[in-house]
C-alpha cells in the first residue's frame, strides 16, 4: 500500500477504498477493539505526519494517506451502517468533505503539526458522521 501515496488526485479514494473492506469488517468488533484500531491507526498517522515533515521539510505531504483512512475508520466505526451501499455512501461524502475542506474542517487544518495534518481529516469524519445522522433522522420522519 505503500505507492498509494504516488496516485495523483486518487490517493485518497484509493486509501479508503482499498482499506473499506477491513474497516467494514471491523465495525462488527467490540467497541473497545474499535478504539484500539482506530488509536493505533491515529498514531500511525501522528508518527508518519511527523517523521516525514521531520525527513523532507513538508508538513502536510498529499502523499501519506493514513490521516485519511483513520477518518474513513471513524465514520465506520461510529456509525456502524449494516448495508455495504450505505457504507460506501457515507465514505464517499467524507472523502468529499475531506478534499472540499468546508468550515469547520478547514480550521482543523489550520492547526500546525503532524496534530493538525491528522485533526483536519478526524474533523471532515466527524460532519459526514453529523451528516450522515441528520440525513438518517430525516428519512425516519418521512417514511
Amino acid at each position: 500500500m505503500l505507492w498509494l501515496g504516488h496516485a495523483g488526485t486518487a490517493r485518497v479514494a484509493l486509501a479508503v477504498g482499498m482499506t473499506a473492506p477491513f474497516l467494514w469488517w471491523a465495525q462488527r468488533l467490540a467497541p473497545w477493539t474499535r478504539a484500539a484500531i482506530g488509536a493505533a491507526l491515529f498514531a500511525m498517522g501522528l508518527w508518519a505526519s511527523a517523521a516525514w515533515s521531520a525527513a523532507t521539510g513538508l508538513v502536510d505531504d498529499g502523499r501519506i494517506v493514513v490521516d485519511e483512512v483513520a477518518g474513513a475508520a471513524l465514520v465506520l466505526f461510529v456509525l456502524r451502517p449494516k448495508r455495504p451501499s450505505i457504507a460506501a455512501a457515507v465514505l464517499v461524502a467524507y472523502v468529499a468533505i475531506d478534499r472540499l475542506k468546508p468550515w469547520p474542517v478547514s480550521l482543523a487544518e489550520s492547526i500546525p503539526g503532524a496534530f493538525g495534518v491528522m485533526l483536519d481529516d478526524i474533523a471532515a469524519a466527524g460532519l459526514a458522521v453529523v451528516l450522515a445522522l441528520l440525513g438518517r433522522l430525516v428519512l425516519r420522519r418521512l417514511g
